[in-house]
């Protein structure tokens, strides 16, 4: 027998999808609300409003995902980067919608990011941080700017996650046959493991 889904969860899961189609602005509760064949006043009910929403959907993806980074701590410099982008790809894969989100805030700036979020998201790069001091104190790895280092995993693994029709219509253009053009991201992180490494190594 399966399980009934409250309503919500089925609110929460319509929005989910919503905001990863259309982002935060564009997103429509009166849409939400029709989908999931209540009433707007119904979505209000559960949530204040359409950024409580927002918060709701995404800030536990966010505090799940850095829980996840938070266990690499105690690792040693160079594993603990490596953990670090294996974690983050695989949460990726995971969460396909956390992706598509992710990329329309980036875009946009983060404008719309819940405040929450954004203290989970402190935590990443507090965790990413700690690993490459670390590394620059044990002689392992030169002085790098944590932020870049972040912008060039999450961007990379984002970024390959919400482009996938895209590339294949350039393969289709293209009329000529590319390495690695249908690389999944376990494929890629080895490979971005790989680049990050040797870009901290001194």
């Amino acid at each position: 027998m399966s399980k009934r889904v409250s309503k919500k969860d089925m609110i929460l899961k319509e929005a989910m999808q919503s905001f990863a189609k259309n982002g935060y602005v564009v997103t429509n509760l009166e849409d939400i609300a029709k989908r999931c064949g209540i009433t707007k006043p119904a979505i209000y009910y559960h949530f204040k409003d359409k950024y409580a929403l927002y918060e709701a959907v995404l800030c536990p993806m966010f505090e799940e995902l850095a829980n996840k980074l938070l266990t690499i701590e105690d690792l040693e410099p160079i594993d603990a980067i490596k953990k670090y982008i294996e974690i983050f790809g695989e949460f990726i894969i995971e969460n396909r919608h956390f992706s598509a989100i992710l990329a329309r805030e980036l875009a946009d700036g983060m404008q719309s990011i819940p405040q929450n979020c954004l203290k989970f998201s402190a935590k990443f790069i507090g965790v990413l941080s700690s690993a490459i001091s670390k590394g620059v104190k044990s002689g392992k790895f030169k002085e790098q700017n944590p932020f870049l280092i972040q912008l060039m995993i999450v961007s990379t693994l984002i970024n390959h996650q919400t482009t996938k029709d895209l590339r294949k219509r350039v393969l289709d253009e293209c009329k000529r046959e590319i390495k690695y053009a249908d690389a999944t991201i376990k494929d890629l992180i080895p490979q971005l493991q790989d680049k990050i490494i040797k870009g901290l190594i001194s």
